[in-house]
């Protein structure tokens, strides 16, 4: 893992780490719950960046038909899982 990031992260939240420092459970749990947060606000801002993969209004399907175009849906990711 890199130093820096780590470093980063323990200054950014550190005055709420400090809050739980001599609980190690409440400590992990709010280390998991970061981290989630994270993870997901990374996942979003990767899923915001891509092209939608709109290919026409129309694409040959497997079984040999069609598959028509119905609309655009959003790519949110909900703030907890």
């Amino acid at each position: 893992m890199d130093t820096q990031i780590i470093n980063q992260l323990q200054i950014f939240f550190g005055e709420e780490f400090k809050l739980v420092q001599h609980d190690l459970g409440k400590m992990e749990y709010l280390v998991q719950q970061k981290m989630q947060l994270l993870g997901q606000g990374l996942l979003q801002r990767l899923v915001d960046t891509e092209t939608n993969g709109y290919q026409g209004s129309s694409i040959p399907c497997k079984c040999g038909e069609s598959m028509e175009f119905v609309q655009h849906r959003s790519r949110f990711f909900p703030a907890s899982l």
